[in-house]
């Protein structure tokens, strides 16, 4: 995560736990600014304990008692975060066991410790959001995280996040792809292509909450011929590009996620509050580049190019002699995204990113 995301992560947190304090205090004016009880924190993909600090260092900024929660599904890294919190904070942050969430999972299907957490949490926080916010999971797996932990009023970081896409002519990434022979199935993750062409400004596909699992998360989107270039990497100084003829080779993916309040972290790299300069985006290719008219000055505001993208998530059992020696079959989620990109009253250039195996999966039973 880039730093200034940690920076805002950190911030959230702050914020966040202030106002857990403060409502302590409001629902029993008696008591000290500090709630009587410590303040339960759950964080969702521990790593190397980043966020976990965070919680410790903001409620030791104010004066708070906390206990840290963290559950991941990586044994690497729960070996090094209880290495890293076996002393100095072993009864303020608790380790639990290498652990895969999934949806819908019922308090009897928790390990003991979690389900000693079951509705007990302030404050749920996790780092899903990959880059098109919704790419590894979120949705599915805080939602469920909410639901299980939160006690009344619990916070989650993040609350939202809101998914962008927009068109783009990138010569160079479509000769990767092909010299290279990668499919045209598949989303990948990049920079910002050197010779990119942004044919119009980032348009909403989505949004979503974590607290609850709702919506559709179906896109249908026009956009206007408005080509231009980012001269710097801030994205702040733009070229429009006239009375050239553009070809739309894929999109763009972006996100802005809502942390806490109006604490964000915006991706979008023309966006006048970007303020995350070194997130990835997100890139839908297409096989067949759509090939658009000539752009005038004059022309804005006609709809020229039209969108069609939708996020697909299904449980599958899954062989796991795919991943591993063995022959049992494993319960999955299976992610992947479907798109379809025309000019405006022509026929659609469709595009399934039905992964074929490379999909984007996330196990958790055998």
């Amino acid at each position: 995560m880039p730093f200034v995301a940690n920076l805002l992560y950190w911030a959230a947190i702050h914020r966040a736990l202030s106002d857990i304090s403060k409502q302590a205090h409001l629902a029993d004016p008696t008591t000290t600014s500090s709630p009587a009880e410590p303040v339960v924190c759950l964080v969702l993909g521990g790593g190397l304990g980043r966020l976990a600090n965070f919680c410790l260092d903001a409620a030791t900024e104010l004066g708070l008692r906390t206990n840290v929660h963290v559950v991941d599904a990586n044994p690497i890294a729960v070996s090094c975060m209880r290495e890293q919190f076996c002393e100095s904070v072993a009864t303020e942050v608790v380790v639990h066991d290498a652990f895969s969430l999934y949806p819908g999972m019922q308090v009897n299907e928790l390990p003991e410790g979690l389900q000693n957490l079951v509705g007990r949490c302030n404050l749920v926080i996790s780092e899903l959001l990959g880059c098109f916010g919704d790419d590894e999971f979120l949705p599915e797996l805080t939602v469920t995280m909410c639901n299980l932990f939160h006690k009344p009023g619990g916070i989650s970081i993040p609350e939202s996040w809101e998914s962008y896409l927009v068109p783009v002519q990138t010569f160079n990434m479509d000769a990767f792809l092909r010299n290279a022979k990668r499919s045209y199935e598949s989303t990948y993750t990049t920079g910002l292509p050197e010779d990119g062409v942004f044919l119009a400004e980032p348009r909403l596909a989505w949004k979503g909450s974590c607290y609850s699992y709702g919506g559709s998360f179906l896109g249908l989107l026009e956009f206007p011929h408005t080509p231009f270039m980012l001269r710097t990497k801030s994205g702040r100084q733009k070229t429009v590009l006239s009375n050239s003829e553009f070809l739309l080779h894929g999109l763009l993916g972006y996100f802005k996620a809502f942390l806490y309040k109006d604490i964000f972290i915006d991706t979008r790299h023309s966006s006048p509050l970007r303020n995350s300069f070194h997130w990835e985006c997100f890139y839908l290719p297409l096989k067949t580049p759509v090939r658009l008219p000539v752009y005038e000055e004059g022309d804005e505001g006609h709809a020229v190019v039209c969108v069609g993208i939708m996020r697909h998530c299904r449980q599958i059992f899954q062989n796991a002699a795919a991943v591993s020696s063995s022959s049992i079959r494993r319960k999955c989620l299976k992610l992947h995204y479907a798109w379809s990109v025309s000019r405006c009253g022509t026929v659609s250039v469709f595009s399934s990113c039905t992964m074929k195996g490379n999909g984007v999966y996330l196990h958790y039973s055998l």
